[in-house]
């Protein structure tokens, strides 16, 4: 837990300084309502991996788009697909996320709720095989911050915990935990669509 906040403390310091170097330059990037004349960045696709500082990582590929775009604020939903980065278990899943994003710049402030499903079809620890065809799945947390800009590159840094409501005892990795303090880092681009 103290190293998830020690890291999320050196990338949001991080992130702070570049947002006051980016403002300098775009102190107008989203006055009043979006439209085709000022940017509003409506779409997004990264890679992205959560992970707790064990053995535990889950790394997802993600599509995220914006919903609802005004002066100082958005409204994002993302979507995506998971794997895995445990040895010896094999699995997919779905991460959804609805979020929102605070800010003027192309820094923003990030919050949000989602779900986690993952689908286990090989499970095994030391040599053991347990038991197959496991469903999971998490409620999700996110709160951090965001980096957008019009055709550019698209980074994403945050504490993102999760806590398993089905079929946590089933995997051993999880260790019987319902409970996860993880730490996510994505990084891809943002574009538009008409």
């Amino acid at each position: 837990m103290k190293k998830v906040l020690l890291v999320f403390i050196l990338v949001a310091s991080s992130v702070i300084a570049l947002a006051q170097q980016s403002e300098q330059f775009s102190t107008n990037y989203r006055m009043g309502r979006c439209n085709t004349k000022m940017f509003c960045p409506r779409n997004a696709i990264f890679h992205e991996t959560n992970w707790d500082f064990s053995r535990l990582g889950i790394n997802s590929i993600k599509w995220d788009h914006i919903l609802k775009c005004g002066d100082r604020s958005m409204v994002s939903f993302c979507l995506g697909i998971n794997y895995f980065t445990f040895p010896k278990v094999y699995g997919a899943g779905v991460p959804l996320e609805l979020n929102l994003l605070i800010g003027r710049s192309a820094l923003l402030f990030e919050m949000g709720l989602g779900i986690n499903y993952l689908y286990f079809y090989k499970n095994y620890e030391n040599g053991v095989r347990y038991t197959d065809n496991v469903h999971w799945g998490a409620i999700t947390g996110r709160l951090g911050f965001r980096y957008e800009a019009e055709k550019s590159l698209f980074l994403r840094a945050g504490f993102t915990p999760m806590y398993a409501v089905v079929g946590n005892n089933d995997v051993p990795y999880f260790g019987g935990k319902p409970m996860f303090w993880m730490a996510g880092l994505g990084i891809g681009y943002t574009f538009r669509s008409k």
